[in-house]
């Protein structure tokens, strides 16, 4: 088809002015998807004297048979786009068994990194289900397909009957306050803005800086002063009400707790040892039918939250106020720590399984390891032709101190010593948070005497208000 020149432009801008609108909207709509592929909109298996089989069903653990795989027959003629900043679609596929399989294709991201930690995910639950005392326990980190199709574009099994943990717990504020609340702007975040403030130098503007400038001047005192201060104007119960409201009765309501808190505590502790961190509350789902936690996006792991981000994340894993209080009247203690104690267990006496694994990041490192690598070199004023097996190589150390009992904070220290962080003026400060005063992580030095210290030690990091009170804001950890 020909056309002029000013026919082009005017059909380019019309497309462009669409996208753009498009790309603009933060909520979540519907489209069909003949706007982005007739092809896919009109394909039919029965068009093709050869089929295409549906994504995900390699696993790489068993010799696959291909005349057993799932074909697929057409595509659903609309998509969901998310309002997330890339935009991801949701696509259901139409296989030929009669069923529907919905994926999440996303772009702009290099998912080998989200396919690597679900294996390790995979490896572990099959420690887990081998070990007598995690199995008796039915201890399980849910996992999920991930398919890389380029390192900038790929697919993921869309996990049904879901929610993020933040649309549940904003919902069950919106109804306490009678309007909408958004936990990134509700009166808590203001408390934590407004504070940030107190410690920001004359004209400074950059919020970064007022982080920076906090970790340096803001003592124990005032930052817990300050958390008390945020907890007290958000209701204590959000999560607990949003759940309950999901059960038909109080025996519903109990099941799905106990379920939350056993996956809650294997998460933990799989992700820890992963180093996966930006565990904001929308990269938490909960399934609403069984209460089982599942963990998503891992774009950070690895420790890259501690050594990469402009405010370093200094806890183990998210175990913030409403995760804990959800448990109520048991304790941390009942209901958690007794199955990372399990967890944890069965991982260190199979550490050798899992480092194996891990082995394959060192023979074949991920492009943004690469760029990692090379700015950490940069600035430490190094760079040489061994970077790109360094940075995957020191991951792994760090895992196999996880799994040999070290002390939390003391790896931590490593991680921040390896940063962006080092050599900075606050650095010395982020140590002192990290150890914080008084307490067991300080106390006992580099190496835990046993599974359950070490668990205590984590327990107690990812607690400390000190640590919680100095996180980035969109991390909201005052929820």
């Amino acid at each position: 088809m020909k056309m002029s020149q000013t026919t082009f432009h005017e059909r380019y801008n019309e497309i462009y002015n669409k996208m753009r609108e498009q790309m603009s909207k933060s909520v979540t709509t519907k489209q069909s998807l003949t706007e982005f592929s007739t092809w896919l909109s009109r394909f039919s298996q029965s068009d093709y004297s050869e089929g295409i089989e549906l994504p995900g069903q390699y696993n790489g653990y068993a010799a696959p048979n291909p005349s057993t795989h799932i074909k697929i027959s057409s595509f659903d003629g609309s998509l969901l786009v998310m309002g997330s900043m890339r935009r991801p679609k949701r696509l259901k596929i139409r296989g030929n068994d009669e069923k529907e399989y919905p994926f999440l294709v996303k772009g702009g991201e290099d998912l080998r990194l989200d396919q690597r930690v679900e294996q390790l995910f995979f490896v572990m639950n099959k420690i887990f289900y081998s070990d007598p005392k995690a199995s008796k326990r039915k201890l399980a980190i849910h996992t999920y397909k991930v398919i890389p199709m380029t390192n900038r574009v790929g697919i993921i099994e869309w996990v049904e009957n879901t929610k993020p943990l933040k649309a549940i717990m904003e919902e069950e504020y919106s109804k306490a306050e009678g309007s909408h609340v958004d936990i990134l702007s509700c009166k808590a975040a203001i408390i934590h803005r407004d504070w940030l403030k107190n410690y920001a130098k004359k004209n400074q503007n950059n919020i970064n800086a007022h982080y920076l400038e906090m970790f340096q001047r803001a003592t124990r005192a005032d930052t817990i002063k300050k958390v008390n201060e945020q907890h007290k104007s958000v209701p204590w119960d959000l999560l607990r009400k949003g759940i309950m409201s999901l059960c038909s009765n109080p025996e519903a309501y109990l099941l799905i707790r106990e379920r939350f808190a056993r996956s809650l505590a294997t998460f933990s502790i799989g992700s820890y040892i992963i180093g996966i961190g930006d565990r904001h509350l929308d990269n938490f789902l909960l399934n609403y039918t069984n209460g089982s936690l599942i963990g998503i996006d891992f774009g950070h792991a690895f420790g890259t939250a501690t050594q990469f981000l402009p405010i370093p994340e200094l806890m183990p894993f998210r175990l913030t106020r409403q995760f804990t209080n959800f448990l109520l009247p048991l304790d941390s203690e009942g209901l958690l720590k007794h199955n990372m104690v399990y967890s944890l267990d069965a991982l260190q006496k199979n550490q050798d399984i899992l480092l194996n694994t891990m082995d394959v990041f060192v023979k074949e490192p991920l492009l943004d390891w690469e760029k990692l690598a090379r700015k950490l070199a940069t600035q430490q004023g190094g760079g040489n032709k061994e970077e790109k097996t360094w940075f995957p190589q020191k991951k792994i150390e760090i895992a196999k101190r996880k799994l040999m009992g070290h002390n939390p904070a003391y790896i931590t220290l490593t991680e921040i010593s390896t940063s962006i962080h080092n050599k900075q003026p606050y650095f010395n400060a982020l140590k002192n948070i990290i150890l914080g005063e008084n307490t067991l992580r300080k106390n006992i030095k580099e190496k835990c005497e046993n599974v359950k210290q070490q668990v205590d030690c984590l327990v107690e990091q990812a607690t400390d208000p000190d640590i919680l009170g100095r996180s980035w804001a969109g991390w909201a950890a005052y929820i």
